[in-house]
């Protein structure tokens, strides 16, 4: 965990906005999420990021940097915040801004948007955990479902009608079943 506390000392967090102010409370809020001792602390973690970084779907400038952190932590099966890591990455997927609205930094790199940026960051780096934890049935359902609907945003679709039909086959939750021949139906 040494390279967290690298990547994100290397992050000017007070040049970057959230929806309350400036972003320097954020690194204390994304250390209590991954280092949470039990699910009420990964809860009130998520809820300093939650509504801040992102609000009501809105992402605000340090919603990239929160991205570029959290990804890498998803793969990490001992840390028991993982259902709220994928809480708070589903909200940035599912998230909007305005186009044109990339900070500077993000701009330099040749994105418009920093959604847009926040979900090339996502397909660069989760496609393999999300597949993994979407399959994995002893993962509690919330996880889950997250997984899936992140795994059906970053995928090509012809990996994603695969991959469904496959864990359809064998599925024996009702509940992901039903989520998932929804999603069989509904993806292109």
């Amino acid at each position: 965990m040494e390279i967290f506390f690298l990547e994100m000392g290397m992050v000017d967090w007070r040049q970057l906005g959230t929806a309350t102010r400036n972003a320097d409370d954020i690194p204390a809020a994304l250390e209590s999420l991954i280092f949470a001792r039990d699910g009420a602390e990964a809860q009130i973690a998520y809820w300093k990021i939650d509504n801040h970084v992102i609000r009501q779907g809105t992402l605000f400038d340090s919603s990239y940097e929160v991205v570029k952190l959290l990804c890498p932590r998803l793969g990490d099966r001992s840390l028991i915040s993982r259902p709220w890591l994928y809480e708070i990455m589903a909200q940035f997927y599912f998230g909007f801004d305005v186009p044109g609205s990339a900070p500077p930094y993000l701009r330099a790199m040749g994105f418009t948007s920093l959604w847009q940026a926040c979900v090339e960051l996502m397909r660069e780096m989760l496609p393999d955990i999300v597949e993994q934890d979407f399959r994995d049935t002893t993962q509690p359902f919330d996880l889950r479902h997250n997984a899936l609907m992140l795994f059906v945003g970053l995928n090509p679709v012809d990996r994603v009608h695969e991959v469904l039909a496959e864990v359809l086959a064998i599925e024996k939750n009702e509940e992901m079943r039903a989520e998932i021949s929804e999603n069989l139906r509904v993806v292109p």
